[in-house]
């Protein structure tokens, strides 16, 4: 690429037009985006996109200045995944290898030596995997029905065309769970199915509002408030009295705008009616925003930080005691592990089934123990892949789920099958 890279401003040449200067800085860099021959030219269009789409959204220049933006990036993310994939044959953990008179010899880069995570490579891979028609269909269907363009969207609809290509090859039973130990059934959290005071524990991670395209839809970003509390009395309601729950959000987001997440559930739930504890910080390490500082680079004009946290909020109905008579088994070490932060595993990356937002079984496989005992009852209203049942029937609790979707309690049951049968 020539010295002369059409990235260096941001913006350099301003007009006095915000929205223009919006629309000159990705237009620049879709014509570095054509000349890009190395993945760190591609991932220079990636940064400069995101931080234009940010630019539009601080400066509410509206959706569309945003889409123009974050349609780049996604086009900029295929680009890169594609250079992955003709790169990187095993992936980008180790080398690639070929035969030499000594054995093998390894040549070509790493993921590590691009300065790619994994997230990344497997996020811009799926990307690239859509077939060109149906990617730029997404694309203009989303900005017809004004709704966000996001990276997060198009993994989803890699994922959604893998589904169907494996279901179409190898359909999936139904499963009938037959312990008096487990259940899983399609339910709304707004309205349990479940007796008063009949839960110990619930462990769970509601939608977030950030427009995921969940099987049954998300919750509006406007509603998440409103809806939150609706649920959190419901919950209220099931769990026994010195009951628990263990609530999963993130810090914050900016997607579709900027929320304080966290706070906005820590407040539902105290309106609800539960008393607060304690949190639990997750660094979870995985993030959709790369390995970048965001914002205006090198600059206090329009810095934008990116915490790689999510937050586990601990709350009770009434005193933090235990629920019931029932015997313990944690261990020293696992209480040990529980009980001190931050916790630092990742989150999940081989979803069950491609379920669009799981979270990873160490979660719950801490919680469960450290919250609750032998024989307690479990609960997950939003159970989707099934990952708190899983933990749940490991250690011997009492395991319900509920989902309003169909194809995701199915899901869960088929993993929850397997766990019994094994």
């Amino acid at each position: 690429m020539s010295d002369a890279h059409p990235l260096d401003f941001f913006p350099d040449e301003e007009t006095g037009d915000e929205r223009v200067d919006s629309l000159v800085l990705v237009d620049k860099a879709r014509a570095a985006l054509a000349v890009a021959e190395t993945l760190t030219d591609i991932g220079a269009v990636i940064d400069v996109a995101e931080r234009a789409r940010r630019y539009a959204k601080a400066a509410k220049l509206g959706l569309a200045a945003e889409n123009h933006a974050a349609s780049l990036r996604l086009d900029a993310e295929r680009a890169a995944g594609e250079f992955l994939a003709e790169n990187l044959p095993h992936g980008g953990g180790r080398p690639s290898e070929k035969p030499s008179q000594n054995g093998t010899v390894s040549i070509g880069p790493t993921l590590a030596d691009l300065g790619v995570t994994r997230r990344q490579s497997s996020d811009w891979q799926a990307i690239a995997r859509v077939p060109k028609k149906t990617f730029y269909e997404h694309k203009a269907k989303r900005i017809e029905a004004s709704r966000p363009l996001t990276t997060a969207g198009l993994v989803e609809e890699a994922r959604r065309l893998a589904r169907e290509e494996r279901r179409a090859a190898e359909p999936k039973p139904n499963v009938t769970l037959t312990r008096t130990d487990v259940l899983v059934e399609v339910a709304d959290a707004l309205a349990l199915p479940l007796d008063d005071a009949s839960v110990d524990l619930i462990v769970t991670s509601p939608p977030y509002g950030l427009d995921v395209e969940y099987d049954g839809g998300d919750v509006l970003a406007d509603r998440w408030p409103a809806f939150m509390l609706t649920w959190l009395v419901e919950a209220l309601r099931v769990t026994k009295p010195a009951g628990r729950l263990a609530l999963n959000v993130p810090l914050d987001t900016s997607e579709p705008t900027y929320r304080p997440t966290y706070m906005h559930a820590v407040i539902a739930a105290l309106r609800a009616g539960w008393e607060y504890r304690s949190t639990i910080v997750w660094a979870e390490g995985n993030t959709t925003k790369g390995g970048w500082a965001l914002g205006s680079q090198c600059s206090a004009a329009r810095p934008h930080h990116v915490s790689q946290v999510e937050m586990i909020a601990l709350f009770s109905r009434g005193a933090w005691a235990p629920s019931s008579a029932n015997p313990d088994d944690i261990t020293a070490d696992e209480f040990l592990a529980a009980g001190r932060g931050p916790w630092t595993f990742s989150g999940e990356s081989r979803a069950w089934e491609d379920h669009p937002a799981p979270f990873p079984l160490e979660l719950p496989r801490r919680l469960v123990p450290y919250l609750c005992r032998v024989g307690d009852v479990v609960l997950d209203p939003f159970c989707g892949s099934g990952t708190t049942l899983v933990a749940a029937l490991e250690r011997g609790r009492q395991a319900i789920g509920f989902d309003v979707s169909d194809a995701y309690v199915e899901s869960a049951r088929r993993r929850l099958g397997r766990l019994l049968c094994n």
